[in-house]
């Protein structure tokens, strides 16, 4: 094991008196320069879990923990639940104001096609139309060239 500093000594001294090897230790990292860098342990307080940071901020989870910082463990419980409750109202309450925008942006949507359509088949309609009256033009005018040509074989 290599260690350095006062800081090493007093590792070494605590990996001595709880039997614990620089290995096993998870806050030990390597510095590029190959030599072990070790950090003080950590208290048995201090905690990294996203629970301990709960417990902090928003009051203790166990009932153990309300009693001993003095709060009624079932109305911390109470607290909670209606935080929750009026978390889960709120969100409800989002996705149904949400859900009702898009519908009458679907129902808008949708007006709007139908009316769409109406027109696509009116303007259909009046297309047909106008190519049978286009066909019966064309066939008057072939008719009208022909009486055409007849007169001037008469003259």
């Amino acid at each position: 094991m290599v260690l350095q500093g006062d800081g090493a000594q007093s590792k070494a001294k605590w990996d001595r008196g709880s039997g614990v090897g620089a290995s096993s230790d998870p806050a030990a990292s390597v510095v590029p320069d190959s030599r072990k860098m070790v950090s003080p342990p950590l208290s048995p307080s201090f905690s990294v879990d996203s629970t301990s940071r709960d417990t902090r901020n928003r009051g203790s989870h166990t009932p153990s923990d309300c009693a001993s910082a003095g709060v009624d463990p079932f109305r911390a419980g109470v607290t909670r639940l209606a935080d929750v409750r009026s978390a889960f109202e709120e969100a409800q309450r989002l996705h149904f104001m949400a859900f009702d925008k898009l519908k009458s942006g679907l129902l808008r949507c949708e007006a709007r096609l139908w009316k769409a359509l109406d027109e696509e088949r009116s303007l259909r309609l009046l297309c047909d139309e106008k190519e049978v009256e286009l066909v019966h033009l064309r066939y008057l005018l072939s008719r009208s060239l022909n009486y055409k040509n007849y007169l001037k074989e008469q003259l």
